[in-house]
């Protein structure tokens, strides 16, 4: 038997859906990441970055007019740098600087993160829920919590950092 809620629900011709009326996010204009990303290139030059102004150099990765993947590695970053903005980022790249914040807390499509060699005296991946490799070795991280990232299969935090909610090996 078909569920009355179904039939009901299909059937009301006094109800029409709104243009706006989505359980989905709304989607973000075009151009919308590139725009993004222009002030965080503009940003981090200010302070002494090297990194492309040009936004189809290798250092970016692309979907459409969606940012997948940052490679800033030693690029002189430095202070913080957040990535919440980005949200099919599926990459992010960025050994070797002196970033002492990362904020990656909503991008929860990040597949690979490298920020080792930075000086991250924390590191929130907890809403990564993709995540399959981390790299943060070399930073000042005293705890680190994998407890959400269940897709995690390389792992590498370095000495004296306590990890949570992760076995080594697991699959």
């Amino acid at each position: 038997p078909t569920p009355q809620t179904t039939v009901t629900s299909a059937t009301k011709p006094t109800e029409t859906p709104s243009p706006t009326a989505s359980t989905e996010e709304p989607a973000k204009g075009p151009g919308e990441d590139a725009k993004n990303l222009n002030e965080l290139i503009a940003k981090q030059r200010e302070a002494g970055a090297t990194v492309s102004e040009d936004l189809h150099s290798e250092e970016y990765a692309w979907d459409g007019d969606y940012l997948t993947g940052i490679d800033w590695g030693y690029r002189n970053l430095s202070g913080t740098l957040d990535l919440n903005c980005f949200d099919h980022l599926e990459l992010v790249n960025c050994p070797g600087n002196q970033l002492s914040e990362l904020d990656v807390t909503q991008c929860s499509s990040l597949k690979e993160l490298n920020c080792s060699k930075n000086q991250l005296s924390e590191l929130n991946v907890t809403k990564c829920l993709s995540l399959k490799d981390l790299a943060c070795d070399s930073n000042q991280l005293s705890k680190l919590d994998l407890t959400n990232c269940t897709k995690l299969t390389k792992l590498s935090c370095g000495k004296n950092v306590t990890v949570i909610g992760y076995t080594a090996g697991k699959v």
